[in-house]
């Protein structure tokens, strides 16, 4: 983590230092995270101030704080050690530029509109192998968690792997000035985010600025099946890899087959199959970004391939557990038509005797939500889904049109606290028989509850 004096902050920050030029190790947000020896950054939201919470921090033991200098100052805090800075968020961002500056680390970005998060875990896993690696812990991937994540390294740290989220235009490019990538990669271009953006092509161009900002000799790992990044251009200097699942990929998969609780990938060129550590086919096109990047990094591929057999993947994205006769896929952490579609995928893999999707709103899709949803319930009986739950207003579009094609509604409930009952009421009455659940929807839903309810109602019988 960052290690130096207020007076560092001050100037990178266009602040004024008050109070002693004390030394702190790393900061804090939160005064009930712990404080001590760090310095703490008072942000505000439309709800809470940061500021009401200094003198907290200090009686805690923080080495110092910042303050806006739109607010009055208290004078028990007067005397203390502190930065008087305009915007708080503002100079934790400049914070965290400035120590990027002075780091050595070669830093990954991954972008897209699904896969982040398990890209940014298997390419941190393959780097691992021959780096001290730092990868972003959960989906820190804001305007606030990225500059977090950046002023968290180590001075050892060879390589940091930071995952870019975005809500709108400009966004990835404010995030990239603060973390100047040297590689970026763009999972895929779907339809999170069109209730903002309006259209795929709007997207793709907000996705793209992350590789608008690569430096001369950076490289940029693109699908090579997604037409509309065709035309954006890449930097002079920027080198270029595609994976995909075409012989014009620079990598391509050329099989995958599902193996329980993991998977296998075929990839041309090397010598055997590729273990993964969980299902889905877009889990092993996140796997050629791994290995595109590690072969950029000078990494033995075969080493990096073993490597994606132990990755350790964030919760709730394509986990799976076996719990007796009951396989519970718990890919809750978010959802868009391409993702589900996904993840209905890896539930028609399995071999069981009945297939249950519990299944939340998809958000953020737009004026077409509701027809968006239709598709994928007219969809659920091709996946072999036997029976649904569905949570949501939007859901029930899943519900209506599920149903019209033969699919058993178990439940069409508003929140995921309603759907736990009526779901292990189903379960338990398929006694004897062999059950795959899949619980997916837009994070806001909390559909991991649904997940973990199930789990700990069949834990006597569970294995990893």
């Amino acid at each position: 983590m960052i290690r130096s004096r207020l007076s560092f902050v001050a100037e990178a920050c266009a602040g004024e230092l008050s109070g002693n030029d004390v030394t702190f190790a790393g900061v804090v947000t939160d005064s009930r995270q712990d404080v001590a020896g760090r310095l703490f950054i008072p942000l505000s939201g439309p709800s809470f101030d940061g500021h009401d919470y200094c003198q907290t921090a200090m009686e805690q033991g923080a080495a110092a704080f910042l303050w806006q200098r739109d607010r009055e100052l208290p004078p028990a805090l007067a005397g203390q050690p502190h930065v008087c800075v305009n915007d708080a968020l503002v100079a934790l961002q400049k914070l965290a530029a400035a120590y990027r500056r002075g780091h050595r680390a070669k830093v990954v970005a991954v972008t897209g509109s699904n896969g982040k998060t398990s890209t940014k875990d298997l390419v941190a896993a393959v780097l691992a192998t021959r780096y001290k690696t730092y990868k972003t812990p959960g989906n820190l991937n804001s305007h606030i968690g990225l500059p977090l994540c950046i002023l968290d390294w180590e001075p050892d740290v060879e390589v940091a792997v930071l995952e870019m989220g975005m809500r709108g235009r400009g966004q990835i490019a404010e995030l990239c000035s603060i973390a100047r990538p040297d590689i970026g990669a763009i999972t895929i271009i779907g339809e999170a985010h069109l209730e903002l953006l309006g259209t795929r092509a709007a997207i793709a161009a907000a996705k793209w600025e992350l590789i608008a900002s690569l430096p001369m000799g950076g490289l940029a790992v693109l699908p090579d099946d997604e037409p509309l990044l065709a035309p954006l251009a890449v930097p002079s200097g920027v080198g270029v890899k595609t994976f995909g699942q075409t012989p014009k990929a620079d990598l391509q998969m050329v099989s995958y087959q599902p193996l329980g609780q993991g998977s296998e990938i075929v990839v041309a060129g090397l010598g055997e199959p590729v273990r993964l550590p969980t299902p889905g086919v877009h889990q092993g096109r996140n796997a050629l970004i791994a290995l595109l990047i590690a072969a950029h990094m000078e990494i033995d591929l075969m080493t990096a391939a073993h490597a994606l057999a132990h990755a350790e993947l964030t919760g709730q994205r394509m986990s799976v557990q076996e719990c007796g006769l009951v396989t519970v896929i718990d890919d809750s952490y978010n959802a868009s038509p391409v993702s589900m579609q996904a993840g209905l995928q890896v539930l028609k893999d399995i071999d069981c005797d009945k297939r249950v999707a519990v299944l939340g709103d998809m958000l953020e899709l737009g004026e077409n939500a509701v027809s968006m949803h239709e598709q994928i319930g007219d969809a659920l009986a091709e996946y072999g889904v036997t029976a649904l739950v569905a949570v949501g207003d939007l859901a029930t579009a899943y519900a209506r049109r599920a149903q019209a094609s033969g699919v058993s509604v178990i439940a069409s409930v508003a929140t995921a606290h309603d759907a736990v009952l009526p779901l292990l009421r189903y379960l338990a009455a398929q006694e004897g028989q062999r059950l795959a659940l899949l619980c997916k929807g837009s994070n806001r839903m909390g559909l991991g509850t649904v997940a973990k309810a199930v789990q700990e109602a069949y834990a006597d019988d569970a294995s990893v």
